[in-house]
């Protein structure tokens, strides 16, 4: 089985699309998938199947839909991908001064490359990103 993690993206946010992480477990639970966990009132939920990646964010985003009746987009990474992501920051998190941060933004699709001239046309600051994928990366020094 493949463990992935959904990333539910505007859930319970300043009181809009509230959803109850037991309900949202209940909800996995029932579409039978295993292991199935949640964080806090975050969004993310750990799960394992040996379904197809390419469905599953269809599956669960229509899911959400029918049971709570929200239109929600869902990320997904498995286990691996998320070490991958770890391993791979282009930024040295044991060189940051005080102060910096590193963030990384999960993407559902790898951005097209006009997106990615876009982004590199905006006149920078001090703060700098990386795209890798279907990851966004930026250090931001202030």
């Amino acid at each position: 089985m493949t463990i992935y993690i959904a990333l539910l993206r505007g859930i319970n946010v300043s009181g809009h699309n509230l959803i109850k992480m037991t309900e949202l477990k209940r909800m996995f639970d029932a579409m039978g998938f295993a292991r199935v966990q949640t964080f806090i009132q975050s969004g993310n939920v750990l799960f394992a199947t040996d379904d197809d990646a390419g469905s599953l964010c269809a599956r669960i985003e229509q899911e959400i839909t029918t049971v709570f009746g929200l239109t929600v987009p869902v990320v997904l990474r498995t286990a691996a991908e998320l070490e991958r992501i770890i391993r791979d920051c282009p930024f040295r998190a044991d060189a940051l001064a005080e102060g910096e941060n590193i963030y990384v933004t999960l993407l559902a699709d790898q951005p097209a490359p006009e997106r990615i001239t876009q982004m590199l046309s905006v006149p920078g600051g001090i703060d700098e990103f990386r795209i890798i994928g279907r990851e966004l990366y930026l250090l931001y020094r202030q």
